[in-house]
């Protein structure tokens, strides 16, 4: 990738903006935050929390759209999409790819259309972020989740927002039912990333504070998208990357040379909970929170994207979970295990329903802070 911009680069960004609104039918007027990447709730980020967030804000702000530009691997998850996005009667969406993957000048299409980028990455998959490199080179300010890579490549409150992400495989000591499964081969790569994502939960609160401050203030936005081109131009353009290779293999010479431990290196994997620990911002360690009146409906867990997944954690109880979840006004670890659900698939449910808008913590509560002391022998 070069420095020079990738859709017409003979225009201001101002200019570029507009062709590609016109180009994609959207208002010169409108917001336009956009998505790039695999169109997978199950291997790169749940979609739920953004488009409740986007809702929210499109309440108090009319003609905001959602660009989603990537490719869905089947039939089934596009309408898994479909099926959840019929939920935000007030939001736009366009898709740009879908079944058959978006193009190259499509992609950039949708990013010069753009005012915002965004990637709330959930999934222990997602690593390095490329997508992230090429909204920087398009001159985007970014809001995408604290994890893994990303947080290498935002300036926080400069070139974007980093928002916040609680993991509940960070609580764990050692490895659990779902990878001794999955190591075993007893279950499938694609459901054990699927079911690990559950765990995760992006901070919604501070991803709609983050989208807020973009729409209200295209001055700041506009400076956090000159930071992030001159981020791309400093450390991620071609010549720049091209000579970081050129160091990085007389390092790596050297080290071959010099250092014969490199000839034994151990083969042992750690667990999961050690492999990725630095993923996330921090653990989920609730063992209680309140069942939101105002938040997703509890029969919601019946629905494509989530119920294959929840199914595992509760072993074919989900119509039993609904009921429960309609009659109280709080969800506990000891109720949970009350219907046989164990720890730490029972934390993990927890994390699931604040991560879906189901539930929530309590006033003042922080993911982190509300493990109280629990006696379970499996745990």
């Amino acid at each position: 990738m070069d420095a020079r911009q990738a859709y017409a680069p003979e225009l201001s960004r101002r200019e570029r903006r507009a062709r590609a609104r016109h180009a994609l039918g959207i208002p010169a007027e409108n917001f336009v935050v956009a998505f790039v990447g695999r169109l997978s709730f199950h291997s790169k980020a749940h979609p739920q929390p953004l488009y409740r967030v986007l809702a929210k804000l499109a309440k108090h702000t009319a003609g905001i759209t959602l660009i989603e530009c990537g490719h869905a691997f089947n039939e089934q998850i596009i309408a898994a999409y479909d099926e959840l996005q019929h939920s935000f009667d007030g939001l736009n969406f366009i898709r740009v790819g879908g079944s058959k993957p978006a193009g190259e000048d499509e992609k950039w299409e949708a990013l010069a259309a753009a005012d915002v980028f965004t990637s709330p990455a959930d999934n222990l998959q997602e690593t390095f972020g490329l997508s992230l490199i090429e909204a920087m080179a398009a001159e985007l300010p970014l809001v995408v989740s604290d994890w893994d890579g990303y947080r290498d490549l935002v300036t926080p409150d400069v070139s974007g927002f980093l928002v916040p992400t609680y993991d509940v495989l960070l609580t764990l000591d050692g490895a659990d039912k779902l990878e001794v499964l999955y190591r075993l081969g007893l279950v499938d790569y694609d459901m054990m990333i699927g079911i690990r994502s559950l765990g995760v939960i992006v901070d919604e609160e501070a991803l709609e504070r983050s989208l807020t401050i973009l729409l209200r203030d295209s001055e700041r936005r506009q400076g956090m998208a000159e930071a992030s081109l001159q981020k791309y131009n400093d450390n991620f353009s071609g010549k720049v990357v091209a000579e970081q290779y050129r160091e990085l293999w007389g390092e790596l010479s050297k080290v071959r040379e010099s250092d014969e431990r490199s000839r034994n290196l151990s083969r042992f994997h750690g667990s999961y909970a050690s492999i990725f620990a630095h993923h996330a911002s921090t653990s989920f360690e609730a063992s209680k929170i309140i069942i939101d009146d105002d938040g997703t409906p509890p029969e919601w867990l019946n629905s494509a994207m989530v119920r294959d997944f929840l199914q595992f954690l509760l072993g074919g109880q989900i119509p039993q979970l609904i009921c429960l979840l309609e009659s109280k006004k709080s969800l506990s670890i000891a109720e949970l295990h009350a219907l046989g659900i164990k720890a730490p698939e029972s934390r993990m449910l927890l994390a699931a329903l604040v991560k879906f808008g189901i539930g929530r913590l309590g006033m003042g509560a922080t993911p982190d802070s509300l493990s109280d002391p629990i006696n379970i022998e499996d745990e």
